[in-house]
């Protein structure tokens, strides 16, 4: 088995690679859950699975060449909280792709660090892995 190592992953945003600025992501599925419990089950709850959904976020060092926050007309390939984008996230062995919202653009400056964006994520969809 081998160990997947962080530095192999890349991340792809409506269309466009932003693998050399990338800090970090994540991903997260969730899958709502019905009760089901009756009578019967020795006072323990029952449960069965319901819808799914999938959140993630993407840490980058924000740069100067890159125009992250401001969109100008027709330029879809800006990170504005509030836009829907393409997402392909991979960890050097396996794909996650997927349309999601970014819910969130957070700017982080810290006198003493990298200036980074956090840009937050919620599927609009299916989130497919491969």
């Amino acid at each position: 088995m081998a160990i997947l190592k962080g530095k192999d992953g890349t991340v792809s945003l409506a269309n466009a690679s932003v693998t050399g600025v990338v800090q970090s992501w994540n991903v997260s599925i969730e899958t709502d859950t019905l009760e089901t419990t009756s009578m019967g089950t020795a006072g323990w709850k029952t449960f069965e699975g319901s819808l799914q959904s999938w959140t993630g976020t993407v840490e980058i060092y924000y740069s100067d060449t890159n125009d992250y926050l401001h969109n100008e007309a027709g330029d879809t390939d800006s990170y504005i909280s509030g836009a829907t984008v393409a997402v392909s996230l991979s960890d050097g062995q396996n794909t996650y792709a997927g349309s999601a919202v970014i819910t969130s653009a957070a700017v982080d400056v810290s006198v003493a660090d990298l200036v980074t964006m956090s840009l937050d994520l919620t599927g609009s969809g299916e989130l497919a892995i491969t």
